[in-house]
């Protein structure tokens, strides 16, 4: 492998559930959306939604939180979608990076700033904003 810097992480958080089945889709239609544009700035989606949207209601809960929580443990940056704040799963994934000490990404700037500093290898803060402009999801 080259000496090249490994990619950036983006952990993609936002609401997944809905009262339907069609505001589930809609929820992981936009974290989609958010991890497109996280890899068209040139970070790597890490896109829970994407991973169990299928297995909803099959497995309890409790186990997709836990391992969602440390899978998050291992990105660089979470990006926090439209009506993250409205989602107890969000901001508990919020909360835990914050925790961590891992920056919270709410627009397309944040992301471009973000990898801009990380591939210059400076250390970003943790942002304190709370549900503001979003680019996109």
């Amino acid at each position: 492998m080259s000496e090249t810097k490994r990619l950036p992480r983006i952990y993609i958080a936002g609401p997944f559930t809905g009262r339907t089945a069609w505001r589930v889709e809609q929820n992981v239609r936009r974290a989609e959306e958010a991890a497109y544009g996280a890899a068209r700035c040139g970070g790597f989606p890490i896109t829970p939604h994407c991973n169990s949207r299928f297995f909803f209601g099959e497995i309890g809960e409790d186990f997709w939180v836990r391992g969602y929580l440390e899978l998050l443990e291992c990105c660089d940056a979470v990006f926090l979608c439209a009506g993250w704040a409205r989602s107890a799963g969000s901001r508990a994934e919020a909360e835990r990076a914050e925790a961590l000490g891992i920056p919270l990404l709410f627009t397309t700037k944040d992301i471009l700033d973000f990898i801009e500093k990380w591939r210059g290898g400076e250390l970003l803060a943790g942002s304190s904003r709370t549900e503001g402009e979003h680019a996109f999801g």
